[in-house]
């Protein structure tokens, strides 16, 4: 009885957090924090991920869906699954992406792939392998743990924000940072080692953990601006933690670093018009190696349609 009386009052103390943090929008907190600096608004053009492509294979509440994706998973790339798996929509590298947008347009002619970036910075996070976090959790709370890549990502983080100086903490140490943010998930219920994250609530576990830490930090999760988000933070110097789902429904966490525009110029005939097309791709750190900035497993690349939502937390 205890428990689920404690139970509901957790609730309720998420469902007021949430009503607290939804007062006030991102734009609005990195506007109070910048001084309304003017510059924020962003090339409007590319405002909204669904106007470059769009994937009616997202559709649905987002929010159902766990993020649970590990490197253990990787294998499913080329498997006899008809739906693409998340190892199939994280692509290595620039000339992956090109490839694979040439795949899709195979049946038209003079198609040509080319990119620029649209973010200002390439953010310099660190890329940790959830695999060797899993064991390091593991060997230090004599339990195991799957579908952290949440909590990796939240990792990379919390390290460039105490780097940086934005959210410092005395005696920074990366697996026990790891085990702190499974640990808070846990107790808030957010997570279940067999399970997965309940990716709408990730924001919540940062704001107590930083609280812990006696930081104050205005925290959110983004579903409809994504990019516009995503855009105004990278502005800032500053990454967010995204939600990934791929067509074939597994969830996953990544930290978004940079962003390229990748347009595809394309015929239907030989004689014919000539068409564009313009995706957004992400540049992020995946959560399955460990890689620093200059190593060539520190980052790879998502298109927009892939991602579903966005957390963020700022200093306040």
């Amino acid at each position: 009885m205890k428990k689920k009386i404690g139970h509901k009052i957790l609730v309720i103390m998420m469902v007021c957090s949430i009503a607290l943090c939804e007062k006030d929008s991102v734009f609005q907190l990195l506007g109070k924090a910048l001084s309304g600096n003017a510059s924020l608004s962003g090339d409007a053009s590319l405002s909204g991920d669904a106007t470059l492509s769009g994937d009616a294979t997202l559709s649905g509440d987002a929010t159902l869906f766990k993020d649970d994706y590990d490197s253990s998973t990787k294998k499913n790339r080329n498997s006899k699954e008809t739906a693409a798996s998340m190892y199939d929509i994280i692509l290595e590298d620039m000339d992956e992406v090109t490839k694979s947008l040439k795949k899709e347009y195979r049946k038209y002619v003079s198609v040509s792939v080319s990119n620029s970036k649209v973010f200002d910075y390439n953010l310099g996070c660190n890329n940790y392998s959830q695999s060797e976090l899993n064991r390091r959790y593991k060997a230090i709370n004599m339990s195991t743990v799957k579908g952290t890549c949440s909590w990796v990502a939240a990792t990379s983080l919390s390290e460039y924000y105490n780097r940086k100086g934005y959210a410092k903490i005395k005696n920074w140490n990366r697996d026990g940072i790891f085990c702190d943010f499974v640990l808070w998930a846990k107790g808030l219920n957010v997570y279940e080692p067999e399970g997965g994250t309940e990716r709408d609530k990730v924001w919540y576990v940062y704001q107590k953990f930083y609280e812990s830490k006696n930081l104050k930090m205005l925290c959110s999760y983004e579903t409809k601006n994504t990019y516009r988000t995503t855009y105004d933070f990278n502005r800032a110097v500053r990454p967010v933690t995204a939600s990934l789902r791929a067509p074939n429904g597994s969830g996953h966490a990544v930290i978004i670093v940079n962003a390229y525009k990748v347009t595809v110029k394309y015929k239907k005939t030989s004689s014919g018009k000539s068409y564009s097309k313009d995706y957004i791709y992400y540049v992020i750190c995946d959560g399955w190696h460990n890689a620093k900035t200059g190593d060539k497993l520190r980052v790879s690349y998502v298109r927009s349609d892939y991602l579903v939502g966005v957390n963020t937390a700022y200093e306040g």
